[in-house]
């Protein structure tokens, strides 16, 4: 469980499982759990083990089974249409990137996961674009116009597409997929919305 929630571990109590709680009894069998009123379901936290304790019938079990899984495809997978953004972004050709995935409060796990997924698009989309020039911030080669931490890119007819991860304001992390043009100037810092 402790990788669904948003502390480190070394940090993590019971009230740091309340929002990923409240998620399971809003969704899920909502009329059996004891905060509704009903003896029939419980969960508590167990900070100990980054685990909770669930009491509940066997088809809740394999309804709070399925989604463990579907959070966990969302935290550690790129959006199964990333693919099509990047073609999108190729396609509008704006000065705005479009956003793959971003996080805005950031544990260290989540930036090397960020680091990971980055690192994957990379791969797949080498596949549809071949290889592209690879650069992190600070090294010889790294574009001027660019704000991302790390980047790939691709020379295309009229400008460049290229895929990044770069920082936030007012702080996070996002991957994201842009086109440039040498017209464009340089990029913005990109902003998230934190509330």
């Amino acid at each position: 469980m402790g990788d669904l929630l948003g502390t480190s571990a070394e940090r993590r109590g019971a009230a740091d499982f309340d929002q990923l709680i409240d998620l399971i009894v809003t969704t899920i069998s909502t009329d059996e759990w004891s905060d509704s009123g009903s003896p029939i379901s419980s969960i508590r936290p167990f900070p100990a083990n980054d685990t909770l304790v669930v009491s509940c019938c066997g088809a809740t079990h394999d309804q709070l089974r399925l989604l463990f899984q579907q959070l966990r495809v969302l935290k550690y997978e790129l959006p199964s249409d990333f693919a099509a953004k990047v073609r999108e972004a190729e396609a509008r050709k704006r000065t705005s990137p479009v956003i793959i995935k971003a996080f805005a409060k950031l544990q260290q796990s989540d930036q090397d996961l960020l680091n990971n997924q980055f690192q994957a698009g990379i791969s797949q989309l080498s596949r549809d674009y071949g290889a592209p020039q690879c650069f992190q911030a600070g090294e010889v080669g790294f574009p001027d116009w660019a704000t991302a931490q790390q980047i790939a890119i691709w020379d295309r007819r009229g400008g460049r597409l290229y895929f990044a991860l770069q920082d936030c304001r007012p702080h996070g992390e996002a991957i994201v997929a842009g086109w440039w043009e040498d017209s464009f100037g340089v990029q913005q810092p990109l902003k998230l919305a934190t509330d």
